[in-house]
């Protein structure tokens, strides 16, 4: 969403300078009247050509987090902040209370305007219905009413009349109300506020210069600037007088007629508009050239890690660890639904780690948006037992980490599914009901079968040193529905024994089904305990 409005504001930029430094100053009112209203239409389109086909692909995640196990509850203090799809959402929260601020501002300005009409004296002419303000020197309109203060000269009203006439016979009103709705829904956006000025001031250029057919040109320049008349402040109605216009209004009313030839000056819209698209669509087209035929294969080409100098080393089991994340979670690219050409493809990803082994910072710039999206998701969701550990914590670092993918006509023999899109997921036995349910179930099911057969005496007698420690277990269940492919990461190598042992314990499940077809899934399993 924040790219869609940043392209926004960059397209009215855009259109608003083509406007300032080619158009502005011509006299053709009517197409400036044209362009300033169809180019905010067109800058909220242009960026939807991007967006309704950007994510063709749903992000897929191989390795599936069970939750934390804790051998010991009751002596465990977490300080979690968890988020949840009813979490608050401050920047909805911000958004929507500023659109009902404006909104209210927006109605309180079309009372005001109701309660003039119906507190003063009215005249119904032919074409409009004039109010006269009592005691007042203001001159505007609102659709049909033309609004008159009593305290205008006489000689002057007539040419105000003439003047106001104008705008409500071609409905300069509507024009500023589409923008007054554009700032109640875009109620932060400056362009907006820029396109109204600009047309408001165009509105006085389009009723001086009818006036003018009918008037004497010096007459009515000395009635502009010799009465100093009361505003309204009301910005979506016309005002006569506007201290800030009159000049301008001057300088384009004493301006010849512009040569018609001037007005190839529009088709400056046409490259702008093309050089838009392309931004907009050029991801897109990346995106379809990267994705169309045959399977591929993950290579790692190298892991860069930059941390303190303290650090000398990697551990050869946490690089290798990340490694088989990454073509994991890589591997199921290459089924035939996603048909990728033969090549050789970069990825270059940056990201750091936190003390609370928190992913963050996440950065990454890949072939194509699809998969600079499916990447992110990736590493944001790199599991704790594959980063760097100090004393069995997360160790605060930067990854530098750049990918390779290297495609081929071979087909993979990878059977397991991401979890995220799997369409029958495993079933513990004795589960049953809905995805959600089951998933549910599974994970309760493990957690109590972990509980109660892991042998908490080990903790106490091993000598560890004291706080919480982890043991990351991982596992899969294969098609059969069986057990397999058990290995584990632990402070201590007995730890790590017991961990497996109760993980080889699980009884059979019923194996996941991706179209019918039994596949199978790999899970990571958290096992948290304090020693004291």
């Amino acid at each position: 969403m924040i790219t869609y409005i940043i392209q926004v504001l960059l397209f009215q930029i855009a259109f608003l300078a083509v406007y300032d430094f080619f158009l502005s100053k011509e006299t053709f009112y009517k197409h400036n009247r044209i362009y300033l209203l169809t180019t905010p239409i067109l800058s909220f389109s242009i960026p939807l050509i991007k967006i309704s086909t950007l994510q063709e692909v749903v992000p897929q995640e191989m390795i599936v987090m069970l939750p934390e196990i804790m051998l010991s509850p009751q002596k465990i203090v977490q300080e979690t902040v968890m988020f949840s799809e009813g979490s608050m959402n401050y920047t909805s929260i911000l958004f929507w209370s500023g659109v009902v601020v404006f909104a209210l501002i927006f109605t309180l300005k079309l009372l005001k305007i109701f309660q003039l009409i119906v507190k003063n004296e009215s005249i119904q002419k032919r074409f409009y219905k004039l109010i006269y303000l009592q005691k007042q020197s203001k001159a505007f309109s609102f659709f049909h009413f033309i609004f008159l203060g009593k305290d205008i000269p006489k000689q002057q009203q007539e040419d105000i009349i003439k003047h106001e006439i104008v705008h409500a016979k071609q409905k300069h009103s509507l024009d500023l109300l589409f923008f007054e709705l554009l700032r109640i829904v875009m109620w932060f956006n400056p362009m907006v506020y820029f396109y109204q000025h600009r047309i408001t001031l165009l509105h006085e250029y389009i009723s001086d210069a009818e006036v003018l057919k009918s008037t004497e040109k010096k007459a009515y320049f000395n009635k502009l600037l010799s009465q100093t008349f009361e505003v309204e402040n009301i910005s979506f109605v016309n005002q006569f007088y506007k201290q800030s216009f009159i000049k301008k209004r001057i300088t384009m009313m004493t301006k010849n007629k512009s040569n018609r030839m001037k007005k190839v000056k529009y088709l400056l819209l046409l490259p702008l508009l093309a050089s838009m698209l392309v931004y907009t669509s050029c991801e897109k087209n990346q995106g379809d050239n990267f994705f169309p035929k045959k399977s591929v294969t993950f290579t790692m080409d190298e892991i860069v890690i930059n941390v303190n100098s303290s650090i000398e080393s990697l551990s050869k089991q946490t690089d290798q660890q990340l490694k088989n994340y990454l073509i994991n979670s890589f591997s199921y690219l290459s089924n035939k639904e996603l048909k990728i050409i033969n090549g050789s493809y970069r990825i270059y990803t940056v990201f750091s780690i936190n003390d609370k082994g928190e992913v963050i910072d996440v950065k990454v710039k890949a072939p194509n948006s699809t998969l600079k999206d499916y990447t992110y998701d990736v590493i944001k969701n790199i599991p704790e037992s594959s980063l760097l550990l100090a004393d069995g914590k997360p160790l605060k670092v930067k990854y530098t980490l750049p990918i390779t993918l290297n495609v081929n006509n071979t087909e993979t023999t990878q059977n397991d599914v991401p979890y995220a899109i799997i369409e029958e997921v495993p079933v513990f036995p004795g589960c049953s009901g809905t995805r959600r349910q089951k998933v549910d179930c599974l994970n309760q099911k493990i957690r109590s079968f972990t509980v109660k057969n892991f042998n908490k005496e080990l903790t106490k007698t091993l000598n560890l040193s004291k706080g919480r420690k982890k043991i990351w277990v991982t596992f899969r269940i294969d098609k059969n529905g069986n057990i397999g492919d058990v290995e584990a990461k632990a402070p201590h190598v007995k730890l790590k024994e017991e961990a497996i042992r109760i993980a080889k314990l699980l009884p059979k499940m019923e194996p996941g089904r991706q179209r019918g077809e039994a596949v199978g899934v790999k899970y990571t399993l958290p096992i948290s305990f304090v020693v004291e």
